[in-house]
């Protein structure tokens, strides 16, 4: 992990950290920095510079992490999540026996969870009920490895894959595939999507592993 100076435009190495695999790093809304470094999850505190690890790769493998709207620490790991605080824990219904590894832990604006899976395509729970939804398993037959959600609008939403990029209206189910088209400038220019964005005009920003960075307004 690096720490970026914007008045003097430099990084320093973050020195808690023993030069780990870095999957994600959130803030919460304490201002507490939250990580995962070799499939552990950690909790840095600015405040007063600690840094405590929270989970043990022993008893829970950490891929994936998300925040509740009660700031509650959601993990995910191979087929389950589990709430930190509660120690509730949700397994997801598979399809296949294929191994898969949970990508992404993304929370709508109702509340809900959008969870990303390697193999095992899109799913949403209710972390009220613990209601599970398995919303899109698979493409054309073929297992689906999403790793990126943004919700564009209250139905829509843009999910990352490396299938192309997938527009999903919650309300009725349907799905638009957008996918490379060959000599089509205006195109997605790779079918390998990593991360997607909204920013503060409601412009879409996807960026793909070969074909850079694309861009998306309905205006």
């Amino acid at each position: 992990i690096y720490i970026y100076n914007p008045y003097l435009e430099l990084f320093s190495a973050f020195k808690g950290e023993n030069k780990g695999e870095i999957l994600q790093i959130e803030e919460d809304r304490s201002g507490n920095v939250w990580f995962i470094s070799n499939n552990r999850l950690f909790c840095f505190q600015p405040t007063n510079g600690q840094l405590k690890q929270q989970t043990d790769v022993g008893e829970q493998v950490v891929s994936a992490f998300g925040f509740d709207k009660h700031d509650n620490v959601w993990v995910g790991g191979n087929q389950s999540l589990k709430n930190l605080k509660t120690g509730a824990s949700f397994i997801l219904p598979i399809a296949h026996a294929a191994a898969q590894w949970i990508e992404k832990i993304y929370r709508d604006d109702r509340e809900q969870f959008w969870i990303a899976t390697s193999k095992h395509g899109l799913y949403t729970l209710d972390p009220a009920n613990g209601s599970i939804k398995h919303r899109l398993p698979s493409i054309d037959g073929s297992p689906l490895f999403v790793r990126d959600i943004q919700q564009a609008d209250p139905a829509t939403f843009w999910i990352a894959t490396e299938s192309g990029v997938i527009v999903y209206n919650s309300h009725n189910g349907q799905h638009n595939l957008l996918r490379q088209q060959a000599d089509h400038p205006w195109g997605l220019s790779d079918n390998a999507v990593y991360t997607i964005c909204k920013d503060h005009q409601g412009g879409i920003w996807v960026g793909t592993f070969f074909g850079g960075l694309n861009y998306y307004h309905r205006q």
